[in-house]
């Protein structure tokens, strides 16, 4: 190279790398029309590669002129149709341009660099379509380096490398395998045995290595940032040896990049390697991370101009500031403080905006490895791709194409199948893979799907037992996608025998903890014989990220808002009927979820505190653990302050604050003391006291300058959560709701304004009337009709609770009911239907006066109504009237004990005993309840009939056998009524039969028993 102005030889080189962008996607295109090929295109290749041949010819760059010359003749053959590209002529084009990039991208290495072998190839096909053709021989020799690489014979590294291998040199310390994450170094040999082949060493032994620093050469299909996650080695430990037959995929060897700050591969030489050689000499290039490695981004100029703007207005709205308070005028700081957030907030997105990239810029690698792959296989697939514009951060650009290049040699090995057994199967010999982007909710979603053989769950649970990852006891219990989650367990595999194309069965943990790194995550889904996706969800930035700021004691943490889901309040008397403790797992019942629970406090340590509601005080908390509430069966019944500390533990400042956050493939909940703002805050690298630490990302400084660190999601779930003991937990959980909640209930299904429809116990319903709109009468702002010679007071659900007022109509349906032995009646706009239901009744989502909750009843949301608690909403003198006649001044404490398996019914049935002013102990099975008989003197049992390990007939027998309780009255409280099922229960013992949610006939059956007394 001749001694010229640098910045002419970084113009050409920026020029020449930016003619190679997308001329790989271009050669493969003519390769695919074959003789249809575009003209145009042919031409776009040819002018890219005689445009860098002049450049170089200019700068007496040889070895690029020489490669560039022979490309260019081939090229004019093809323009000419002298020539149809075949996979021949597209593979010699392919290699050649990878050779004069690699060059391009360290120039210092140009002379050096053997083109021979790129020479030769192209050279044998000028021979064959051209008589004038130069001849450009050279001896074919292989690049190394590193001081093993002297014992490998140039055949082996050729076999390797033609094989699609990467070789390295490292070292380990024998002495210290857990550095490696490895218990003992035979471990780590195993792995290494598995994943590669190890060509030499300093040692045949490695507990022969000198002073126990054991260096080796080692074959891998591995990325290079697959590697470093396997071993725990840094990109600055391992060199990568490269050979020049495939120099094409040292362009996706950047190692994994960190958050903000992106590191860079360059390719350096040592000073004794520097000098220039005649193009037949052999020559090393060694890839190595470079500090001073600078990296350049393309720019679009409107963003150039927009950012200038941005500035300008900057600047004049900090002149506006200073002079606002110069003049210490309060409303004009407000306003200019307001500009200068508006603008600074346009700025930070227009800079933001300069660092996002295309993911074009990775999908259009794997053309290329899908086309060579197939001629390797001998398989036929067609690659589509889709949302190449979708655009992520210039780090997470870098990072994610070393885990997607595994993903796709995965589906290309594993899932797509020879074009004879697609033919036998009746699909088509052409295997279809697909690489989708787009944006979803704030996230970037990548999917990779196949139409091959999809996963076989018998195959992944009889490996995952053979390799101990699970109990042969435990298959049966996992559902369909736990079972296809174990292809992320380390070094699974479920391949017949084990190959260099995939990564020899491992890295799919790797995969997967890449993506996490990035606060990412990857799901999988499969049917079998038809296909498998992966989805992969990134986030838009590492640089500036929306977080919840949340207080764990006096010290504040980040969430990641792309990790959050929802926030949750639990008020103090709800703990007990949302929150589940079984054994080592805490539960919140969150709609139809069961939610594992992870306290901030006790895992990293920080006492709780809350605000005191009266003096402001900041308090520590007296609660041993956060579900920790004094219900009321726990307290002394005869205290007569408990009403007032109730009312205490019933303020806001005494509930549960839940973030319930997800990693993609899981959900949990994280109690913390306190939510704070959502703010955007600038990520910082941790310390490296701190790095190890899974479940932190990173750190930031707040607006008063304290730093807050900032949680890994995944690193949490990882490093907290037994997500196989958490669904066991859950499983059994479910499995006793279901069996509590089975008993079919008799509804009237009627609807109201606005589409709604409503749900209202069948027992409780007189009679249906329908009425015309002209014969309701409204007085004083009350509705009634005539009905039976008598006025029937009405009501209207709107009236009561928040719901979509009744449209006018013609006609309208009359739902008769009973309060205290006066009728009343609910307006409604049509009767449905009459239905028995088992429907899980879901108390929290919709619950208010008048309704109790919500169920999905055929397909539809159905309010379950509250027609009691509709009637004294209106008529409150009901209510006084049905609590009064609970109350007794100066009588015996009155105790009801409530059994029920249905914490739906469960609640209600001891929210109508409490209201009517006597106290409520409840149990959830005549097993739970029997105990309780020694521990309270209870004065009536009201108890379910169907129920699991106890029954109601069963408890009340041994209830009335037994001398000190038989004179108790049992109460059965069942949606079973009929003679036969009465009959049963009266001959076991019990006293009265009732109608589940009859609010009234609950209450009234209350006063009566305990008005004459036990007897």
């Amino acid at each position: 190279m001749i001694d010229n102005d640098e910045s002419l030889l970084q113009e050409y080189l920026s020029e020449s790398l930016e003619h190679l962008e997308g001329i790989e996607d271009s050669i493969l295109k003519i390769e695919e029309d074959g003789s249809n090929t575009d003209d145009e295109l042919v031409n776009k290749v040819f002018r890219a590669v005689h445009t860098i041949k002049g450049g170089a010819g200019f700068l007496n760059l040889q070895n690029i002129s020489v490669v560039c010359h022979a490309q260019e003749s081939i090229l004019n053959l093809v323009r000419n149709g002298v020539i149809v590209p075949d996979s021949e002529i597209t593979n010699a084009l392919l290699v050649s341009i990878d050779t004069v990039q690699l060059m391009l991208e360290d120039i210092s290495t140009e002379a050096s660099t053997d083109v021979s072998s790129e020479l030769e190839t192209l050279n044998n096909i000028l021979k064959k379509y051209s008589s004038e053709t130069s001849a450009m021989d050279g001896n074919m020799t292989d690049i190394s380096t590193g001081s093993l690489v002297a014992l490998i014979s140039s055949d082996v590294l050729e076999d390797f490398t033609k094989r699609g291998s990467w070789v390295y040199q490292f070292t380990f310390n024998v002495k210290k395998p857990k550095q490696y994450g490895y218990d003992n170094f035979e471990s780590l040999i195993s792995v290494l045995d598995k994943t590669g082949t190890i060509l030499a060493s300093n040692s045949p032994e490695f507990q022969d290595a000198p002073d126990g620093i054991w260096e080796l050469a080692y074959a891998t299909i591995l990325e290079p940032a697959l590697l470093y996650q396997m071993l725990k080695l840094s990109a600055e430990e391992v060199i990568i040896i490269v050979n020049q037959d495939k120099l094409s995929e040292s362009q996706s060897a950047e190692p994994a990049a960190q958050p903000v700050a992106t590191k860079v591969e360059k390719q350096v030489v040592s000073k004794s390697d520097t000098q220039a050689s005649p193009i037949g000499d052999a020559s090393v290039s060694v890839i190595t991370n470079s500090p001073e490695a600078s990296e350049k981004i393309r720019v679009n100029l409107s963003v150039l101009d927009k950012l200038m703007t941005l500035a300008g207005e900057l600047v004049l709205a900090r002149n506006q500031l200073v002079q606002s308070v110069a003049s210490k005028n309060l409303e004009t700081i407000e306003s200019n403080s307001r500009q200068l957030n508006f603008i600074t907030s346009e700025l930070q997105m227009a800079i933001m905006a300069t660092r996002m990239q295309p993911i074009g810029n990775v999908f259009s690698r794997f053309r290329r490895i899908v086309r060579d792959m197939s001629q390797r296989l001998g398989k036929k697939v067609n690659l589509e791709i889709t949302g190449e514009d979708v655009e992520l951060d210039r780090s997470i650009i870098d990072a994610i194409g070393d885990p997607l290049t595994h993903i796709v040699r995965n589906s290309m090995d594993h899932g797509v199948e020879v074009p004879h057994i697609r033919e036998a199967a009746g699909k088509n010999g052409t295997a279809q893979i697909s690489l989708k982007a787009r944006h979803e909710a704030g996230m970037v979603v990548i999917e990779i799907v196949d139409d091959g053989a999809g996963i076989d769950p018998a195959k992944i649970t009889e490996k995952a037992i053979e390799k101990k990852l699970i109990a042969a006891s435990d298959v049966e219990r996992l559902s369909e996608k736990e079972v296809l989650n174990l292809i992320f367990a380390p070094g699974f595999s479920t391949a017949a025998e084990v190959t260099d194309i995939s990564g020899r069965g491992v890295g799919m943990d790797v995969v997967r903890t890449s993506f996490a790194r990035l606060g990412g995550s990857v799901d999988i889904s499969s049917t079998l014989g038809q296909g498998t996706t992966l989805q992969v969800r990134l986030p838009l930035t590492l640089a500036i990220i929306p977080a919840l700021m949340v207080q764990v004691g006096a010290q504040v943490f980040a969430i990641p808002q792309v990790n959050l889901q929802e926030l949750v309040r639990i008020a103090p008397d709800q703990i007990k009927r949302r929150i589940n403790k079984v054994g080592d797992s805490v539960f919140l019942r969150l709609r139809e979820e069961l939610i594992p629970l992870l306290s901030l406090n006790e895992i990293l340590e920080i006492k709780s505190t809350f605000v005191h509601p009266e003096t402001g005080a900041v308090q520590e908390s007296q609660r041993e653990q956060f579900w920790d509430r004094r219900q009321l069966d726990d307290v002394d019944l005869n205290d007569d302050n408990r009403k007032q500390e109730q009312d205490r533990r019933n303020r806001l400042s005494g509930s549960i604050k839940i973030a319930v956050v997800t990693t993609g493939s899981a959900s949990f909940g994280v109690v913390v003391d306190g939510f704070q703002d959502t703010e955007e805050v600038v990520l910082k690298p941790l310390g490296s006291h701190l790095q190890k630490c899974r479940f932190y990302s990173g750190a930031t400084i707040l607006g008063d300058g304290n730093p807050a660190l900032i949680f890994d999601v995944g690193g949490m779930a990882e490093k907290w959560l037994d997500l196989q003991a958490v669904d066991e937990v859950r499983e059994s959980i479910i499995q006793n709701d279901i069996q509590a909640d089975n008993e079919k209930q008799s509804l009237i299904l009627m609807k109201g304004g606005g589409n709604q429809y409503y749900g209202a116990p069948l027992g409780l319903i007189t009679r249906i009337e329908e009425v015309a709109a002209s014969e309701i009468e409204k007085v004083a702002d009350k509705l009634h009709i005539h009905y039976r010679n008598e006025i029937l007071q009405l009501f209207t659900l709107d009236n009561v609770a928040g719901v979509e007022p009744l449209a006018e109509q013609s006609t309208y349906n009359i739902v008769v009911f009973e309060v205290q032995n006066k009728s009343v009646g609910l307006i409604v706009s049509e009767i449905i239907d009459a239905v028995e239901t088992d429907a899980y009744i879901d108390q929290e989502a919709y619950s208010q006066p008048g309704i109790m909750g919500s169920s999905i009843i055929e397909g539809r949301t159905t309010f379950i109504l509250d027609l009691y608690g509709i009637a004294i909403k209106k008529m409150p003198e009901l209510a006084v009237q049905s609590k009064a006649l609970g109350q007794d001044e100066g009588s015996e404490e009155k105790l009801v004990l409530v059994v029920d398996d249905s914490i739906f019914f469960r609640t209600q049935i001891q929210k109508f005993v409490e209201e009517a002013g006597y106290k409520a102990v409840v149990a959830d099975d005549g097993a739970t309840a029997w105990p309780l008989m020694e521990e309270h003197n209870f004065t009536l049992v009201l108890t379910d009939i169907e129920m699991p390990i106890m029954d109601g007939l069963e408890f009340t027998r041994l209830i009335k056998g037994h001398e000190k309780f038989k004179n108790i009255p049992v109460v059965a409280i069942t949606s079973l009524m009929g003679s036969e099922a009465e009959e049963r229960g009266y001959q076991a013992g019990v006293d009265q039969y009732l109608v589940k949610l009859d609010r009234e006939q609950i209450v009234n059956t209350l006063n009566h028993y305990h008005s004459v007394g036990v007897k």
